[in-house]
């Protein structure tokens, strides 16, 4: 309906927002970027609100130009500290770079899990391990170490959504296998 203000939901970690549009928008879906509402933008949001800008960045590494002008520095794997561990889909993912996260989080550093998928399908259908299977590894290993998710299913990527659209909630988001409605726009 049109005068109806929606948003797009996204786990999408491995494409910049700006991409997913314009690829949404060459399948022909009439779709602006301030209509995407994704697991990256509320997880560089809650990096923000932390001052957290040194990042041991596990995730898709041909994003890491597009993090620096986002104001963010992915860390060097040799560098003993950083503010948070950031972890998305990452093809590359290895035991090293795990051993990684490990060290940082030993050292103090937040752990961002950018969606709590526990596997994902690369562009062959085949399933890799997903930042919520290394997530929980991560966390087993280092109890009490702060760990956030930014995307689905937690309701921070919901909330941002609806208060984007100006709208209000009108249930708690804590069922997330049901639907979640928000009543009328300011």
């Amino acid at each position: 309906d049109e005068g109806v203000a929606w948003r797009l939901v996204s786990n999408n970690t491995t494409h910049r927002p700006a991409d997913i549009v314009a690829e949404l928008q060459d399948a022909g879906f009439d779709v602006a970027n301030d209509q995407l509402t994704g697991a990256l933008s509320t997880g560089l949001d809650w990096l923000r609100q932390r001052g957290h800008r040194r990042l041991g960045w596990l995730a898709a590494s041909h994003l890491r130009s597009w993090l620096a002008d986002q104001g963010f520095e992915t860390v060097e794997p040799s560098t003993e500290t950083c503010d948070a561990v950031v972890l998305g889909a990452d093809p590359d993912l290895d035991l090293a770079g795990l051993d990684r996260a490990l060290r940082w989080l030993r050292a103090g550093a937040d752990l961002l899990c950018l969606h709590r998928n526990r596997f994902w399908l690369d562009q062959d259908g085949r399933a890799r391990l997903g930042p919520g299977a290394w997530a929980a590894a991560l966390e087993a290993a280092v109890p009490g170490a702060r760990t956030v998710t930014a995307g689905k299913p937690e309701p921070a990527v919901y909330t941002q959504a609806v208060q984007e659209v100006g709208a209000h909630l009108q249930a708690k988001l804590d069922d997330l296998d049901g639907e979640v409605y928000a009543d009328g726009a300011d």
